[in-house]
């Protein structure tokens, strides 16, 4: 099975990229039959400060840090996970890997 990558660059606060990176997400999952987008974020303590909290709003926030999933809209979820709790062994439909560590990205490579 392949595997596509896709990069979207945020170097400072632009919520078109985030607004970008998680409909490229979405899509991706719906166009496949997929229903599971995995938000993996460095840390949970920093995430409900972030620009894609931000983004995604105050309900949707609360809900991800309580571990619940948020709808996309089409029967496809969102999830939030870190890396140390993240199953490497797991069946993930998509990853959306956002601000990691290059140690953190080894287990994102390794799903």
């Amino acid at each position: 099975m392949s595997i596509s990558r896709f990069l979207i660059e945020n170097n400072v606060s632009n919520q078109d990229n985030i607004k970008t990176a998680l409909s490229k997400a979405y899509h991706l999952c719906k166009d496949a039959g997929l229903q599971l987008v995995s938000l993996l974020f460095p840390a949970k303590g920093t995430f409900s400060h972030s620009d894609i909290a931000t983004f995604l709003g105050t309900q949707a926030k609360k809900a991800l840090i309580k571990g619940q999933t948020i709808d996309l809209g089409s029967n496809v979820r969102l999830e939030f996970n870190i890396p140390k709790n993240f199953p490497i062994y797991g069946n993930h439909d998509i990853v959306l890997a956002t601000y990691l560590t290059d140690k953190d990205m080894d287990i994102v490579d390794s799903v």
